[in-house]
């Protein structure tokens, strides 16, 4: 028992049968009669408040309590599992006896009493404060500081709070268990959760994109060891082979990007499929043929891709095959037009194969998997560097052929690629049923006019981009062949991390088309954003590598001392130009995922040709002066048109994404 002149906060309390923790007192002296007890009382149970008044001196019976920590675990049914933070005993809650519990979440200590008599557990109660994060709430409002109007937010425990506007998804707040207030933001802890919460989805990005990243910088390797090799050759073999795959490429890139349209066509129906499967269905037999018809749309995108695919070998064809007799009109120097030409042939020959091999790349990424296309890449680029050393310079018998050698072992690698595809695919069970079920009637106009519609604005998307660095060597092409040559080792560093960068695109586009598939919007933001820190930090660290090694690199490629001043300067303006370039090329591939292409090709063509190229001339030849020749700034003129060029479709790709998710979400509100 306990007097009532003892009584202070925290003391527990046995009336009418239940108990009561005391949670404010006070001696009150009247001005007649005798001191009394004023005091508040907090049910243990309920949390109802309730006051009475005692004598001094009036008998209670009080409840000798213990107050341990304990770490919440799991839910499991209606109760909570706790446990003992000293002896690790795991314990059972009721939902009536944890105060707050709406803001409880997994790893989180509370203090747990009991009654010490009988080990019974009396509640948990939460701390006064706890940081938790938002999970959703609607678009903060720029420039509104002001914590007197507030909306709805949802935390990461499901509870709902009121918040400022200023305040975001991903951010951290302080919240009042008591009451469910809002305290204050909380903004390293703010980053900390973010990174904790994006970290599974830059390891699922990763896993992804790490093969088609090791595939790409094959393929750029490829180029740069033809570079380097070539260059040790002769300057003009190197002018020359430069010359020649910035033809090639200003069309085989708009045939490429077009091949990319399959990817989230086949994704998205994957990522139902995987939603089919992971669902439970009432009619099992009716998940079965569901399913069954989505493989069946997945063996159709094959059919009518293949079509697809022979279309742009045909239309690639006709464009390139016509300008071999007419090299000489592009201006480069006849010394260059004499390597080049039968190097050009030889990779005009290579179009079919290698744009087989691009579909089924990409029909195999929508699929999910980017490992077999990095083997395969890898495997035949090693045999194409081998070929080099043989047929540039002339070893096992043969003859030293310069740049025409290198267009013969590109042939040759480029001629095994689909066919390793094709016996890959013919010996996996999963992915022989797409070529069994490929037959001709499945071939329709309708589906072959769809890929051209998802895959046509691709195409020139990519087309005006590979326009302007190609319109660029010609440009250039016309100062001397040492600019040229300097120009293309620039390009061929900036190559590689741009490769990279469409390593993380490609899984970009794959990622969000399977979780919009699944109905996961959330996953689908989540997904995107983390490809964007990727590729951030990976940029970073190519800026890096340009700007402190811009005097060393060149003379990888040549020993010419004029081509290295040149190129280490415009290594400078690689460095900068970085940044933009991987967010153009995220938003890219983030829109591709939702199949917005439309409104991307249209910016690409107004930046990459409406802008950059005026600029890039202007700059080079008549700088400062308008239209005065004689002035200019040479190579580093088109090196800032780049830099202004590459902006405009970073910052323009990433507020499109941001009204298409808008759209999304609210699309599925109203379902």
């Amino acid at each position: 028992m306990i007097n009532s002149q003892d009584i202070k906060n925290g003391v527990c309390i046995r009336m009418d049968g239940r108990l009561y923790f005391v949670i404010e007192f006070l001696h009150v002296k009247p001005g007649k009669g005798n001191t009394i007890m004023r005091v508040k009382f907090k049910d243990v149970v309920d949390g109802r408040v309730l006051e009475r008044r005692f004598n001094i001196g009036e008998k209670l019976e009080d409840v000798r309590v213990e107050r341990r920590p304990y770490q919440f675990l799991y839910k499991e049914g209606a109760d909570y599992i706790f446990m003992n933070n000293e002896t690790f005993e795991q314990v059972p809650i009721a939902h009536d006896l944890i105060t707050g519990v709406d803001f409880l979440k997994e790893g989180m200590t509370c203090e747990v009493v009991s009654d010490a008599s009988t080990e019974t557990i009396l509640f948990a109660e939460l701390p006064t404060k706890v940081e938790l994060a938002i999970t959703y709430t609607e678009p903060g409002l720029k420039g509104d500081t002001a914590t007197n109007t507030l909306k709805p937010a949802t935390l990461e425990t499901g509870a709902e709070i009121r918040v400022p506007l200023f305040i975001n998804e991903g951010e951290i707040v302080r919240v009042d268990t008591r009451d469910g207030s809002y305290c204050e933001p909380l903004f390293f802890l703010s980053m900390a959760y973010s990174f904790r919460e994006y970290l599974p989805y830059y390891k699922r990005n990763l896993r992804v994109a790490f093969p088609v990243m090791l595939t790409q910088m094959g393929a750029a390797l490829v180029g740069l060891f033809d570079s380097i090799m070539v260059g040790h050759y002769s300057t003009a073999d190197l002018a020359a082979v430069s010359f020649s795959n910035a033809l090639f490429f200003t069309v085989m890139v708009f045939a490429m990007g077009a091949m990319m349209g399959i990817t989230p066509l086949v994704g998205h129906e994957v990522g139902r499929i995987e939603k089919a499967r992971n669902e439970v269905w009432s009619d099992p037999d009716e998940q079965q043929r569901y399913v069954a018809e989505k493989h069946l749309r997945i063996s159709s995108f094959f059919a009518n891709g293949m079509v697809f695919m022979l279309l742009m070998t045909l239309l690639s064809l006709l464009l390139l095959a016509p300008c071999i007799p007419f090299l000489e009109r592009f201006g480069q120097e006849p010394e260059v037009i004499a390597c080049a030409r039968p190097y050009y042939i030889l990779i005009v020959v290579s179009i079919l194969p290698f744009l087989l091999f691009c579909f089924f790349k990409q029909f195999l990424e929508g699929l999910g998997n980017t490992v077999v296309a990095m083997v395969i890449t890898l495997g035949c680029n090693l045999l194409n560097i081998l070929l080099n050393w043989v047929f540039i310079y002339g070893h096992w018998g043969f003859p030293a052929m310069g740049a025409e050698g290198a267009g013969w072992a590109t042939l040759i690698a480029r001629a095994l690629m689909p066919l390793c595809f094709l016996i890959v695919m013919a010996a996996k069970a999963d992915w022989r049923r797409y070529l069994v079920a490929a037959r001709r009637w499945l071939v329709t106009r309708t589906e072959v006019e769809h890929l051209l519609v998802i895959g046509t604005p691709i195409g020139l998307q990519t087309f005006a981009e590979a326009f302007l660095f190609t319109a660029s060597f010609v440009i250039i092409g016309w100062i001397s062949k040492e600019a040229l040559a300097a120009h293309h080792i620039a390009n061929q560093m900036c190559d590689l991390t741009f490769m990279l960068a469409q390593g993380i695109g490609a899984a970009t586009t794959i990622r969000v088309s399977h979780q919009l598939g699944k109905g996961d919007l959330r996953a689908v933001r989540m997904a995107g954003n983390a490809s964007i820190h990727l590729c951030l930090v990976l940029y970073s660290v190519g800026a890096a590598i340009m700007f402190f090694f811009r005097h060393q690199i060149p003379y990888i490629f040549s020993n010419d001392p004029e081509v290295a001043q040149i190129a280490s300067l415009l290594l400078i303006y690689g460095a900068l130009f970085q940044y933009a370039d991987g967010l153009q090329c995220i938003g890219a591939a983030m829109l591709r995922g939702i199949q917005d292409v439309r409104v991307p090709m249209r910016i690409a063509l107004f930046a990459y040709i409406a802008v950059a190229l005026p600029l890039g001339v202007y700059l080079t030849f008549y700088y400062p002066l308008p239209l005065r020749e004689g002035a200019g700034l040479g190579p580093s003129g088109m090196w800032i048109a780049y830099v202004i060029a590459l902006a405009i479709p970073a910052l323009l790709y990433h507020i499109r994404f941001n009204r298409q998710y808008k759209q999304l979400k609210n699309k599925r509100l109203n379902d």
